[in-house]
C-alpha cells in the first residue's frame, strides 16, 4: 500500500513539473514582453500585467508549446511605440492592439509576407493581426 502511494505522489510530482516546464518561454521572448509592457505603459493598462505570474497566466497572452503565439490587448489603453524586440516572438500568430493610443509605424519593418492582414486605426496607430500565416520576419526567414 505504501509503495503504491509513493508511486502515486512521484507520479503526481512529474506531472506538476512537467506542467510548469512547458509553461516557461524562452528569456527572449519574455524580454520581448517586457519591452511591450514598459514601452507601452504597462502600469497604466486597463488590465496589467502581473509580472511575478507565469506569462501564460498574463492577461491576453496565449502560449503553446512553450512560446507566444498570441498577444490580445485590444483597447486595453497601451500608449507609447512599439518595441522592436517584439519581432523576437518567433512563434506569434496573433497581435492584436486595437483601439490603444500607439504611435510610430502602423506596418513595423518585421512584419513580412503578403497574406497577413494588418490594419490600423488611424486615429490612434493600433495595429490588428489576425492572419494565421503571419510570422515575424525572423520567422519567415528560418521558414
Amino acid at each position: 500500500m505504501k509503495a503504491s502511494l509513493v508511486r502515486h505522489l512521484v507520479f503526481c510530482l512529474l506531472l506538476v513539473t512537467c506542467s510548469v516546464a512547458q509553461a516557461n518561454i524562452p528569456q527572449i521572448e519574455k524580454a520581448a514582453l517586457l519591452d511591450l509592457y514598459e514601452s507601452t505603459n504597462g502600469a497604466h493598462w486597463v488590465r496589467k500585467w502581473d509580472l511575478s505570474l507565469p506569462v501564460a497566466e498574463w492577461h491576453g497572452v496565449k502560449v503553446e508549446n512553450g512560446h507566444v503565439v498570441a498577444i490580445e490587448l485590444f483597447h486595453n489603453n497601451l500608449m507609447g511605440s512599439l518595441s522592436t524586440s517584439i519581432g523576437d516572438l518567433s512563434e506569434l500568430q496573433t497581435l492584436n492592439l486595437a483601439f490603444n493610443n500607439l504611435t510610430g509605424q502602423s506596418s513595423p519593418r518585421w512584419l513580412k509576407g503578403e497574406s497577413r492582414s494588418a490594419s490600423s486605426t488611424p486615429r490612434d496607430g493600433a495595429v490588428a493581426e489576425r492572419s494565421r500565416s503571419w510570422r515575424p520576419a525572423r520567422a519567415a526567414q528560418a521558414a
